[in-house]
């Protein structure tokens, strides 16, 4: 909420608690003087007391939990608890009584770690990463639930070179099976194989009963590529250089076969690329370059009237082709793939070409060689321009509006407009030469420009749209600007960055007024009086002075308002007071929270043909055309009378923008 802290006043009782004291003046009242003077001093002290118990007082955090062995989902037996803060241990083996322990103390807003051991070694110690909650407040209690642990088991396993038939060392295997998110101290609870000389096997000791994946560098020789592969299984994979092993602790004397990795075979290969246009022409001034080897690109022959590019070829290649303009036509930029492929039933190797971006044949297959030619039907498009909106802003005072952009532009007259919609109504009966018929009232829409001036600054890169007329305070209106074009390419171009929509502000004359709020049931009557008693056909209309759902009704200068609070403290219907609680948060933050919509005073057996698609409302006794903002109130209730009493009762606040606060209750008749 945007209060104004300069003008919002404070409460007297908050006031003395901040403060502590009680300021007095010496009028000769001694008593009274010194009776304050005693509460001041009982103050102070109280105060002090408080500040000294929040500066002594630590609240902690307490962790509960239990401790399940995951083989047999009961609870572990002889499970020791600690906590650790990094490497410090703040808490050192709690025993867990039937797997439960509880540890207190704990600091708060602290990552921590749980370390769940046993007092004889059945259980494989397992860390637990967790953070504690804030204790602001007060001391925390948290009931972490279940800690899953396993016993060990040794795993072996042997990894074998299947083009050799020797085993592979100097492999290093690690897994990890703590939880949640790791810290600084993650490696100190990592599970490392060590390599067994006399059986040639990597050893590990591993959670019996929770799976956990082993990982290894398989580029021995550091040159950024794999050695060895492995045939993806359930037992494991490879990606990249790393090698995993799929739920370890499961192995029993695996034997693991690894695939040496053969470099892929590269050969020259020379590539030749006619480009042609519609008429079967060459076009000139293209180039191609190999997609990922910088320095690869054609040069055009101009013998064989062809692009010439030899690439370094180990069964696919990507060149790429940017756009280009030739004699005031241009043509869209395209990539072109050659793949090999091997037709396992033959062993036939051919090559597949595909293209995007050209108007010729996209995808076809040739046989291999060491020369491929390849023709392309160059495709037109429209030029295409690099020039960019950077940004925009409005003048909240003059609304002139800028646009800047990447470079200069020109910016023609007739491209740019300023327009808003203005609403009309146009009744049956209003006059013989317009299309509305009787009975009918049309609500249309005009679309209406305001004059603008222009202007440029920094060398053409900022245009300035400025009105040329007065701007009409809270409407809608919109900046168009059509195409602009880059003085460096006269192309044509059109944004939609460019435009922009915004809404005046409320006239500065215009305050709000709590007695402005209307209270209306829409039944079409006023004081027991019908609001129009006929269509514009002259048929009467039917409709009775019934009880109908009660609406607040806001002028539009609620948007002078920093926030309005309504409390709805009761009604009165035929002179019986009934409760009424509810409250309505009207604006809040400068923002309003409620739909606007227009008056309508017609008949309620009159048709309407709302052409505007504009929010409108009918029965009330407020004017056509006039545009308030609505709220439902929860009450059914009939009309004010002089007989007859109905009426609503609210308390009020707000806050204008300038912060001047305004607060009381008002009862105002239902309309």
């Amino acid at each position: 909420m945007k209060i104004n802290r300069n003008l919002a006043p404070i409460p007297l009782a908050l006031s003395i608690a901040l403060t502590g004291c009680i300021e007095v003046d010496d009028d000769s009242n001694d008593g009274v003087i010194d009776a304050l003077n005693q509460q001041n001093t009982i103050l102070a002290e109280q105060n002090q007391l408080l500040s000294d118990q929040v500066d002594n007082e630590t609240f902690t955090v307490t962790f509960a939990g239990i401790v399940v062995n995951a083989g047999t989902d009961a609870p572990a037996a002889n499970a020791v608890v600690s906590v650790l803060q990094g490497d410090a241990v703040i808490v050192d083996g709690i025993g867990a009584v039937d797997g439960k322990f509880t540890v207190e103390g704990l600091p708060a807003s602290s990552d921590l770690i749980i370390l769940v051991s046993s007092t004889d070694e059945s259980l494989l110690p397992r860390a637990f990463f967790v953070s504690t909650s804030s204790a602001s407040g007060g001391n925390v209690y948290s009931d972490i639930g279940e800690l899953s642990v396993s016993e060990p088991v040794d795993v072996s396993f042997s990894v074998v070179n299947e083009a050799s038939g020797e085993f592979i060392t100097g492999l290093s295997f690690t897994g990890y099976s703590y939880s949640g998110e790791p810290g600084s101290t993650a490696f100190d609870y990592l599970h490392q194989t060590t390599y067994n000389t006399e059986t040639n096997q990597y050893d590990i000791t591993l959670p019996k009963d929770l799976y956990v994946t082993l990982t290894a560098n398989v580029d021995l020789d550091d040159d950024g590529e794999p050695d060895f592969d492995i045939e993806s299984s359930s037992v494991g994979s490879t990606s990249g250089n790393l090698l995993y092993l799929n739920q370890a602790n499961t192995f029993e004397d695996e034997e693991l076969v690894l695939t040496p990795s053969v470099d892929d075979v590269v050969e020259d290969k020379l590539i030749s690329i006619s480009l042609i246009d519609a008429t079967g022409s060459i076009v000139e001034g293209a180039v191609f370059s190999m997609q990922g080897e910088e320095g690869i690109e054609s040069t055009y022959n101009v013998a064989e009237e062809a692009y010439t590019v030899t690439v370094p070829f180990d069964g696919n290649v990507q060149l790429s082709m940017p756009s280009l303009t030739v004699n005031d036509t241009t043509y869209s930029s395209g990539y072109i793939w050659v793949n090999q492929s091997i037709d396992n039933s033959t062993g036939e190797v051919s090559l597949n070409i595909q293209t995007n971006g050209y108007d010729s044949n996209s995808y076809y297959t040739i046989a291999d060689s060491n020369t491929v030619s390849i023709v392309l039907l160059a495709r037109e498009v429209e030029a295409q321009s690099n020039l960019e909106v950077v940004t925009s802003s409005i003048n909240s005072e003059t609304f002139a509006y800028s646009v800047y952009y990447s470079e200069a532009v020109t910016l023609d007259e007739s491209e740019a407009s300023l327009s808003y919609n203005e609403v009309s109504i146009t009744l049956g009966n209003e006059s013989d030469s317009d299309s509305v018929p009787a009975g009918y009232t049309y609500i249309n829409s005009n679309e209406t420009s305001v004059p603008l001036a222009l202007s440029e600054a920094l060398n053409g890169s900022k245009q300035t749209l400025t009105p040329g007329a007065e701007l009409t305070s809270n409407t809608e209106y919109t900046y168009t600007i059509g195409s602009v074009s880059a003085r460096s390419d006269e192309i044509d171009v059109e944004f939609y960055e460019d435009d922009y929509t915004f809404v005046t502000p409320v006239s500065g004359a215009e305050v709000f007024d709590i007695n402005d709020v209307i209270i209306d049931n829409e039944n079409h009557y006023s004081n027991g009086a019908i609001i129009v008693p006929e269509n514009t056909a002259g048929q009467f209309s039917s409709v009775n002075d019934w009880s109908s759902s009660v609406y607040m009704y806001f002028p539009v200068s609620i948007n002078t308002l920093n926030y309005l609070i309504i409390s709805t403290t009761g009604y009165n219907e035929g002179g019986t007071p009934y409760p009424l609680s509810d409250q309505y948060a009207i604006v809040f933050d400068g923002d309003i929270n409620i739909s606007k919509y227009m008056a309508l005073k017609v008949a309620d057996n009159e048709n309407v043909s709302n052409n505007a698609n504009v929010n409108y409302v009918r029965g009330t006794s407020i004017d056509s055309g006039i545009f308030k903002y609505r709220r439902y109130m929860g009450v059914y209730s009939s009309d004010n009378t002089a007989s007859y009493q109905s009426t609503v009762t609210f308390s009020y606040e707000y806050q204008t923008l300038d912060g001047v606060q305004e607060f009381g209750t008002i009862t105002l008749p239902v309309q």
